[in-house]
């Protein structure tokens, strides 16, 4: 059911992220290397290179694919502009950055701060002058929350709320309008490591170390599905064509030198979103797939490793013929 397969070889180091445009027709994918490529989904050509300061942990690109922020692991935010390159804004804290998310408008970006040396996590609501190209620092976030590490926080539907989840598994929800935390609940036993929405915002989706992926009701944060594959998972999205979810994960890289190793981990899975069940691997990477994603029209997908590869892949005919 896979029409095409292509290693993009852009960066040198593990990857990070890889983020599709609005539209899927550009893919942005970060590494460890300090860089972002940008390909061109269709015929997986390398289109241009974005510079950061530092080891990316996370990116993310503006609904209008005008603009693209970084959070690097050396407490800078940078705000690129896609079409020519140039940095526009730089943010620096006392810590590195751990994930940052624009809302929909691209009016406001979310910055999340590593907790390290004893300071807390931050998460800061930074409204975007995109005509000065300034960043100002308008809320705190952390302040109604106890004293947890974040690993990611992101908009909720309508930007009313913002999702937040921790390395020990919690899940808080946060309301703009009443500052307040009006959710929280602890799905997962471990590091949660990806949270992921379909292109409604109808249903979210999280993944841990756990072993385990859930996908809840993004409105009533009610469990729907809970997806097992017996292996830390470190990214998750779901088919916006398919009644399917895509799982990638696998051992820690310090762990797969000193146990036996199950090729299988590395694979992409599939998992039928509504019966929970495995319905297909795909082989690529020969170390964990640090995160993956559907292109916003289903017809591809990409994977990200350890190994420093990409992974697209494009689906064929009868992958959308099959029921």
């Amino acid at each position: 059911m896979i029409k095409s397969s292509h290693v993009l070889k852009g960066h040198t180091r593990p990857i990070t992220q890889v983020v599709f445009n609005r539209e899927g027709d550009l893919l942005f994918t970060a590494s460890k290397d300090q860089k972002v490529t940008l390909w061109r989904t269709v015929d997986s050509s390398r289109l241009g290179v974005y510079t950061a300061s530092g080891a990316l942990r996370s990116i993310s690109v503006s609904a209008d694919s005008r603009f693209l922020a970084t959070a690097g692991a050396d407490e800078f935010v940078h705000v690129f502009d896609v079409k020519t390159g140039q940095i526009l804004a730089t943010y620096q804290d006392i810590v590195s950055i751990v994930d940052v998310n624009w809302n929909a408008p691209a009016d406001k970006l979310l910055v999340v701060t590593d907790q390290v040396r004893g300071a807390q996590t931050h998460i800061y609501i930074f409204k975007w002058d995109a005509e000065r190209h300034v960043l100002i620092n308008t809320k705190d976030v952390a302040e109604v929350l106890p004293r947890v590490r974040v690993t990611q926080a992101k908009w909720g539907p309508l930007d009313e709320t913002i999702f937040i989840t921790t390395d020990s598994g919690e899940f808080y929800v946060y309301s703009c309008a009443q500052n307040k935390i009006i959710k929280n609940w602890k799905p997962h036993t471990n590091v949660v490591t990806s949270l992921v929405f379909d292109r409604y915002k109808l249903l979210m989706m999280t993944s841990s170390k756990d072993g385990t992926a859930i996908l809840y009701n993004a409105r009533t944060y009610e469990t729907l599905k809970t997806y097992t594959t017996g292996r830390p998972i470190n990214a998750c999205s779901i088919s916006p064509v398919k009644d399917e979810v895509l799982l990638g994960g696998g051992q820690e890289a310090r762990d797969v030198t000193t146990t036996a190793v199950d090729q299988r981990q590395f694979m992409a899975h599939f998992f039928d979103l509504v019966h929970e069940n495995n319905i297909g691997l795909v082989k690529g990477h020969f170390s964990p797939i640090n995160c993956a994603s559907y292109s916003p029209d289903g017809r591809f997908f990409v994977t990200g490793g350890e190994d420093g590869n990409v992974h697209l892949y494009a689906f064929g005919k009868e992958y959308f013929d099959k029921n």
